[in-house]
């Protein structure tokens, strides 16, 4: 999951000379300069989607690198819900265990996820969306 954002802000320099002629000071007003700004999202995570297989009663981990590539921590919150479950699932028979909130340091971060099926769950596909999103 790319979190792909640009912001371009544009800063008007305005420049003002000045000139002295005896004790009279007059003001030409030059055309103005621009700075052109553009910021972009210093987090990525890969890897898109984790395949995991599990059977009645088990738990696994699902690992996502978080890649922040700017110089400071980027303090995130984080969703896993059960988005799709196989007819007659339930998605209170999935336990998911992660920490809500997660500062990514400068450079990679893991996010483990650990999901738990309980013994009554229904065989069949399941579906987990997993959101980061900045504080």
């Amino acid at each position: 999951m790319n979190m792909t954002k640009r912001k371009t802000a544009i800063v008007t320099l305005t420049l003002i000379a000045v000139f002295f002629a005896g004790m009279v000071a007059a003001q030409v007003l030059l055309p103005p300069r621009y700075i052109y700004v553009t910021v972009e999202e210093a987090i990525s995570i890969l890897p898109e989607s984790v395949a995991v297989t599990l059977k009645v009663g088990e738990s696994q981990t699902a690992d996502f690198t978080i890649t922040n590539t700017a110089n400071v921590p980027i303090p995130l919150t984080v969703l896993a819900e059960i988005t799709l479950v196989p007819e007659g699932g339930k998605a209170a028979d999935v336990t998911l265990a992660y920490p809500e909130t997660l500062s990514a340091q400068p450079g990679d971060t893991t996010l483990t996820i650990t999901i738990t099926f309980a013994t009554g769950a229904v065989a069949g596909d399941y579906t987990i969306t997993v959101g980061v999103t900045r504080v």
